[in-house]
């Protein structure tokens, strides 16, 4: 039995804004690279985690955390606050098709669904009171990203 089919777009443009604005205004801060003399952009990591609180469960978090502010990440790379924008982006839509997938059979928060990499694939996990509702459920996600835009389906 099929529960529902769930698609979100979402503009990458979209969340690099919210990103930089709003509560998290100043995420972007301008600093020169010693070794180019080019300004890069930077993007401060307690602003950038509290965006990312928002939208994503505590084990999301955690591997966002490692994925891009780990110790051994280089901190000047100038293309950072692009690959945020589109790894939330992919997030934001993939827990959006989950929802409409869901609906109406039941109001799922951003915590309740989890979108994990499971052997280099996104998988959906739900949080245990939604499966004690509904049972074990099987699920599918794919997200892509092109032209701007992140799609989940």
């Amino acid at each position: 039995m099929i529960l529902g089919i769930g698609c979100d777009i979402v503009k990458v443009a979209r969340i690099r804004t919210l990103l930089e604005r709003g509560h998290w205004r100043s995420t972007y801060v301008a600093e020169k690279n010693r070794r180019t003399e080019n300004t890069i952009r930077k993007i401060r990591k307690p602003d950038t985690i509290r965006f990312a609180r928002f939208i994503l469960s505590p084990t999301e978090l955690e591997a966002f955390k490692l994925r891009f502010f780990s110790a051994q990440k280089d901190s000047l790379d100038s293309e950072l606050p692009e690959k945020l924008a589109l790894f939330l982006a992919g997030r934001w839509a993939a827990k959006e098709a989950c929802y409409k997938a869901m609906s109406p059979h039941f109001k799922l928060h951003w915590s309740d669904v989890s979108i994990l990499n499971v052997e280099g694939k996104p998988t959906i996990d739900l949080a245990d009171h939604t499966l004690e509702k509904f049972g074990k459920l099987n699920s599918h996600v794919s997200i892509s990203h092109d032209g701007g835009y992140a799609i989940a389906y």
